[in-house]
């Protein structure tokens, strides 16, 4: 059985704000909104990447630390593109021993978002 990625799910305590972060920072656009029981949902993609916000107001702080990881071809573009947004990584870059080099931020809600380069 092949197994493909739909979508990574994060537990926001402000929806507005995780909105406005994935669509100025990473050029990410809302593509579906709506509400599921006592959750408020949105549905962000980036040229096939899915990412799901959900903010309840029963929650005031996200359950569990949520770790992705997205490729890109340049990372120092994608470092210095971010560090115009005043996002700064918390570890990295690093070069692994199979070549990757990698490098790590925090998301609003305590998320960490990996960036990738697989290949140089």
């Amino acid at each position: 059985m092949k197994i493909k990625s739909h979508h990574i799910g994060i537990e926001v305590q402000n929806l507005e704000k995780s909105v406005e972060f994935y669509e100025s920072i990473f050029n990410f656009k809302t593509v579906a909104c709506f509400i599921l029981e006592n959750e408020k949902i949105v549905f962000l993609e980036n040229n096939g990447v899915k990412v799901e916000l959900i903010h309840s107001d029963s929650i005031t702080t996200p359950t569990s630390t949520v770790h992705f990881s997205w490729e890109v071809d340049h990372l120092e573009t994608m470092i210095e593109t971010l560090s115009m947004h005043s996002l700064h990584p918390f570890e990295g870059p690093i070069l692994l021993d199979n070549g990757w080099i990698t490098v790590f931020y925090k998301g609003l809600d305590s998320e960490i978002i990996e960036i990738i380069q697989s290949s140089l």
